[in-house]
């Protein structure tokens, strides 16, 4: 969050070029809605695992307004309703 929205825009970019799956930080609110579903394994038999990530504190950087899926903030009840959304996926 140093760098703001536009510094997690970048850092995102980049893991997408890399094609290095992320979870935890969002450009929209449509990206933050979507789990992140990794396969483990070849094909048929290829384990899905769920990739999610949360952070505790912001080391006092306020989320950029208006744009609260930018970080994913720790909150017990939506981690729980976020681990079953991603097991129905």
């Amino acid at each position: 969050l140093d760098d703001g929205s536009e510094g997690v825009d970048r850092t995102l970019g980049a893991l997408d070029a890399a094609g290095v799956r992320h979870a935890g930080s969002a450009r929209s609110a449509a990206e933050a809605a979507r789990p992140t579903i990794l396969s483990a394994g070849p094909g048929k038999r290829a384990a899905k695992v769920a990739h999610l990530a949360y952070t505790y504190g912001t080391n006092d950087i306020p989320l950029p307004a208006g744009k609260p899926w930018t970080v994913n903030v720790t909150d017990e009840r939506r981690i729980v309703a976020e681990a079953r959304k991603a097991r129905r996926a």
